[in-house]
């Protein structure tokens, strides 16, 4: 998968893309193809280190905690998704084009709506 990865604290400068491994849902956790993320101050404090007393990032790390995308697939004990489902979550690692989420932190986009940006 295609990840972007920061290896220091730092500005926007650090942010690199990358191949990385293909995250594998565990018990409990759903696998998602990343339509969406965000950027919001938790990311920026998170890669400046102006949260590293009180949320200490492990090099190289995956910034991103907002999630909007489809099920790829599901680990054992999920019950209420399905693969294909379109949901939104927030989950972290999400700065990528694949990411694990809890299910129990899942919910269904509606189907009205769409996931396109």
């Amino acid at each position: 998968m295609r990840a972007v990865v920061i290896r220091a604290y730092g500005g926007p400068e650090e942010l690199k893309s990358e191949e990385r491994p293909d995250p594998i849902p565990e018990s409990g956790q759903v696998l998602i193809r990343v339509v969406a993320t965000s950027v919001n101050p938790v990311d920026i404090k998170l890669r400046s280190g102006q949260m590293k007393d009180f949320w200490p990032l492990a090099f190289p790390a995956i910034l991103g905690v907002d999630v909007s995308g489809v099920i790829q697939g599901i680990g054992p004990g999920v019950a209420g998704f399905s693969v294909g489902d379109s949901v939104f979550a927030n989950g972290v690692q999400t700065y990528a084009s694949l990411c694990v989420v809890k299910a129990a932190d899942l919910a269904k986009v509606p189907s009205q709506m769409t996931l396109s940006i």
